[in-house]
C-alpha cells in the first residue's frame, strides 16, 4: 500500500535508491531478487532479519562460509544485536629431513624460513609476512590473508641443503594448495612440508713415504671428525678404525661398503655428513 509518504535515502553497499522506497522493494543484485524492508529515518520497521557476512577482514575466515544470523528489532530506540565470530586462517608448516635425523624422526630443527608473497609467479623481495626457525615441531601460521605465497628457507641446519622454494596459495575458505589454486593440489591437513637434503662427501688418503716415491699397504688407519679448531682423538668423534691402506696405498671411504661409519650408522662408502676430519695412523706391534 502506497503511503505517500517521502524517506531518507536508502544506501546499501553501493546502491543508492532516492525519493520514495515502498515496503518490500525488490531489486536485482547479480540477477537475483533482493527485498528491502521498509525503512523510515534511517529505521527499520520491527520484525526479525537476517545478517550475513559475503566479505571477511583480511587474515580471517568467514563464519562457516557465510553463516548467518537473525536479530529482532523492536518499537523504540534500543538497538538489536547479533553476533558473528570470524577465525584467523591458520595452517602450520612442516621441516624434514630426507633421512631419519633422531629414533625414527624426520623433523628438522634449525632451519630459518621465512613467507613472501608471490610476484607473478616468483617470491617478491619483500621482507617476509612471517618467519621462524624450525623447531621439534610444525610452525603454525595464523592470520595471514587468502592469496599466493612462497615459502623460502634463507640457511639450512649444518649438513643440509638449502631447499628451493615452494610456491602456495591459501584460499577465501582457509584451504592450503600446493602452487596456485587453480593448478595445485589441496593439501591434508592444511599443512605444508620442506624437506632439506643431507650433503655427504668422502675421504681419500694415500701413505707415501718421506723421500721416495713408492706407496705402503696393510698400514692401520682410524678416522676422526673433528669436535674443535684443532684435533684432539680424546675428544673428537671416532667415525671409523683399523681402515688400512691398500696395495697403492690408499684409503679411499667410498670403496669401504663393509666398514661402518659410527656416526650416520650406514656403510662409509655411503658417505661422510659435513665437518672436519682427520686420518690417524695406528700403532702397531
Amino acid at each position: 500500500q502506497d503511503t505517500g509518504d517521502t524517506y531518507d535515502t536508502l544506501v546499501t553497499n553501493n546502491l543508492t535508491f532516492d525519493g520514495s522506497v515502498t515496503e518490500n522493494k525488490t531489486i536485482q543484485v547479480g540477477g537475483k531478487d533482493i527485498t528491502i524492508p521498509y525503512i523510515k529515518y534511517n529505521k527499520l520497521l520491527a520484525g526479525t532479519y537476517t545478517i550475513k557476512e559475503v566479505k571477511q577482514p583480511d587474515g580471517y575466515v568467514l563464519p562457516d562460509n557465510g553463516k548467518s544470523v537473525e536479530i529482532t528489532v523492536g518499537n523504540g530506540d534500543t538497538a538489536a544485536t547479533g553476533n558473528l565470530t570470524n577465525d584467523q586462517t591458520s595452517f602450520s608448516v612442516e621441516k624434514l629431513s630426507n633421512e631419519v635425523v633422531t629414533g625414527d624422526s624426520k623433523v628438522l630443527s634449525g632451519a630459518s624460513l621465512k613467507i613472501c608473497k608471490d610476484n607473478n609467479g616468483e617470491p617478491s623481495e619483500d621482507t617476509g609476512f612471517s618467519s621462524w626457525i624450525s623447531g621439534d615441531t610444525p610452525y603454525a601460521v595464523t592470520g595471514l590473508p587468502a592469496g599466493t605465497y612462497w615459502l623460502l628457507e634463507t640457511a639450512a641446519p649444518d649438513g643440509y641443503q638449502v631447499a628451493a622454494p615452494i610456491q602456495f596459495t591459501l584460499s577465501n575458505d582457509n584451504k592450503l594448495y600446493s602452487g596456485d589454486k587453480a593448478e595445485g593440489t589441496q593439501l591434508t591437513d592444511n599443512k605444508l612440508t620442506m624437506t632439506d637434503i643431507r650433503v655427504y662427501g668422502q675421504a681419500k688418503l694415500t701413505k707415501t713415504v718421506t723421500g721416495a716415491t713408492e706407496t705402503l699397504s696393510g698400514v692401520p688407519f682410524k678416522l676422526y671428525k673433528r669436535a674443535g679448531v684443532t684435533p684432539n682423538p680424546e675428544t673428537d668423534k671416532l667415525i671409523a678404525e683399523n681402515l688400512t691402506t691398500g696395495a697403492d696405498g690408499v684409503i679411499d671411504t667410498t670403496k669401504l661398503s663393509s666398514v661402518t661409519n659410527d656416526e650416520t650408522e650406514k656403510a662409509l662408502s655411503a658417505g661422510l655428513w659435513t665437518g672436519h676430519y682427520y686420518f690417524l695412523e695406528q700403532t702397531t706391534d
